[in-house]
């Protein structure tokens, strides 16, 4: 799977869990489930729903809008990477 396939809600979880300085085994010891379903969900590789990415959001502590930042985040970067003149991503 090419990085480009990532949904974006996978992406968004990344970001959040990164900035925020969880590891996805504590956010998955924090929700009960294994740390193989939070690296599913970040890789696309399990389907992530916009409520269990609020649900992840409010676990660590951040309000369920904070989803609709990261995923501007990613889209934003996303626009960035595929301007005109720029390198283009992995």
């Amino acid at each position: 799977m090419t990085s480009t396939s990532v949904p974006f809600l996978g992406r968004a979880l990344t970001v959040l869990r990164s900035a925020l300085g969880w590891d996805q085994t504590e956010l998955a010891r924090a929700t009960g489930v294994h740390r193989s379903v939070i690296s599913d969900y970040e890789r696309g590789q399990r389907r992530l729903t916009r409520q269990n990415l609020e649900e992840l959001s409010r676990v660590m502590g951040i309000p369920a809008e904070a989803a609709d930042w990261a995923l501007s985040f990613v889209q934003s970067l996303r626009t960035v990477s595929q301007a005109p003149g720029l390198p283009e991503g992995p």
